[in-house]
């Protein structure tokens, strides 16, 4: 699945929230989990889930969700 360069790093940046750096581990996307999940979804054969879920990351990133929610 092909993601924008903001959807990654919104994907990116909710990894990390559940796989942060601690001492030596690495996060997340250091480890390549962004394009693991991106591979992952791509083989979703339902076309209209991977919209959602691209459309999810463009709300997730947008300026109004932001303000929403503090």
């Amino acid at each position: 699945m092909e993601l924008t360069e903001r959807q990654r790093h919104t994907l990116g940046l909710i990894c990390d929230t559940f796989l942060p750096e601690q001492g030596e581990q690495p996060r997340a996307t250091d480890l390549g989990t962004v394009d693991v999940v991106a591979e992952l979804l791509g083989r979703n054969p339902r076309a209209t889930e991977r919209r959602a879920f691209l459309r999810l990351l463009d709300i997730w990133d947008s300026r109004a969700f932001a303000l929403s929610i503090g």
